[in-house]
């Protein structure tokens, strides 16, 4: 409607109906041109009203916030290895060679909707905000980004000392980088404000579901700035993309994994079970009718030879 959000909820629900709404179309780009059957993209999207910070989540790209010299992941990986991990099935040590580490259970275009995570964490003067794809955590440690952010202040020097140091660890995969500080405007941070991992609340009503994005097929979502009352933050932002060829993927389900079901009481519960079917990207770009006919006539072309031969 082009007005900016009234309040958090409504930000809130705008971040999820945006994110809901890429999924959708791209998932409707690949029904209809059979050549991009199969693509798609995970989201880390963060979003400020205030002082509260929205992070709307779908695959394993990752949020960290860096507070007075601690490194937390304010996101949750949906990922089969993650989940496993919160099984007591793996060790992070195990995770780090864990042969299907880079199979996630959701991504935007894959399927027609998506369950979007999302989570929250009040902002605190001097925290720093690091938004990456898998391509920087999964190749250096998390105490080495901690250290990048220690001590490189310029967040688009710390984007770039973050990149290079993942390119020397092997850079096997997209390398996206956004840092950003927060130097003004907000509380200091006190003892109790310790991050973690929360979902937020967000609530159904019906003024919510006024504000569905409404986007032309050839233009940019975007979502309004926030006009606070208050003296609004200064941010110092840095961002750097490094695109490499995509790799196949081999998604196949480890058969000793046993089944875990959401625990609705942990604040940690699982999004997604194992009979979730993984996310493949990309893929042989056929519909899976096409597969399905081309296997069954070949299996009527080996049965007919069979038949001859017999003969």
């Amino acid at each position: 409607d082009g007005e900016a959000p009234k309040d958090r909820d409504d930000l809130a629900h705008r971040l999820v109906q945006a994110v809901e709404e890429a999924g959708a179309r791209i998932f409707g780009a690949a029904r209809a041109d059979r050549t991009r059957r199969g693509m798609g993209t995970t989201a880390t999207i963060a979003a400020m009203i205030d002082a509260r910070l929205f992070v709307a989540q779908v695959g394993d790209s990752r949020a960290y916030i860096l507070r007075q010299g601690n490194l937390v992941q304010v996101s949750r990986d949906q990922s089969l290895v993650n989940q496993l991990i919160e099984a007591g099935q793996l060790t992070e040590e195990e995770a780090e060679t864990f042969e299907h580490n880079n199979i996630i259970l959701q991504a935007l275009g894959t399927a027609e909707t998506v369950q979007v995570d999302l989570t929250y964490a009040d902002l605190r003067l001097g925290d720093a905000l690091l938004v990456c794809s898998d391509g920087l955590s999964g190749m250096i440690r998390a105490e080495e980004i901690r250290e990048v952010l220690l001590n490189v202040e310029d967040p688009l020097e710390a984007c770039a000392a973050l990149t290079e140091r993942a390119n020397a660890a092997g850079g096997h995969d997209n390398i996206t980088v956004i840092v950003v500080r927060f130097d003004a405007g907000l509380a200091e941070a006190e003892t109790a404000d310790e991050l973690h991992y929360q979902k937020y609340p967000l609530p159904e009503t019906a003024d919510s579901q006024q504000h569905v994005l409404q986007v032309p097929l050839t233009g940019e979502a975007s979502i309004p700035p926030e006009q606070p009352s208050e003296p609004s933050s200064r941010l110092k932002v840095g961002h750097t993309m490094v695109g490499l060829e995509a790799v196949s993927l081999e998604a196949v389900l480890p058969s000793r994994a046993p089944e875990i079901t959401p625990n609705d009481g942990n604040p940690t519960a699982q999004l997604y079970g194992l009979e979730d079917e993984p996310v493949q990207i990309p893929t042989t770009g056929l519909a899976p009718s096409v597969v399905g006919f081309m296997v069954l006539g070949a299996m009527v072309l080996v049965a007919a030879a069979g038949f001859v031969l017999l003969r």
